[in-house]
């Protein structure tokens, strides 16, 4: 009963897991390193750089913030910007 997670089919299991995880992981790299690649063939006339939203607050009639959310940035940086400009400002600003 005290050993039951001991022998060579656990440990069995558990290479396999891991040779699993570091094939996923190694695919997962190689696909980051070919869309990097392509990335960085682009030049500044290919690259595909608009403004998709922009989001303007003005709060109190005198403080304005702003957010554009540019075609070539992540779904990360748009809600990051997105946070950053709806968050009220503080009372004292």
């Amino acid at each position: 009963m005290h050993g039951e997670w001991k022998g060579p089919y656990r440990r069995r299991l558990q290479k396999a897991a891991s040779e699993r995880g570091r094939r996923m992981a190694n695919r997962r790299w190689a696909l980051d390193r070919q869309r990097r690649a392509a990335l960085a063939t682009l030049t500044a006339e290919q690259y595909p750089s608009r403004i998709v939203r922009r989001i303007v607050v003005i709060d109190h009639e005198r403080i304005v913030r702003e957010a554009t959310f540019w075609s070539f940035e992540s779904r990360r940086s748009w809600r990051r910007k997105e946070r950053e400009v709806l968050t009220p400002p503080s009372p004292d600003g």
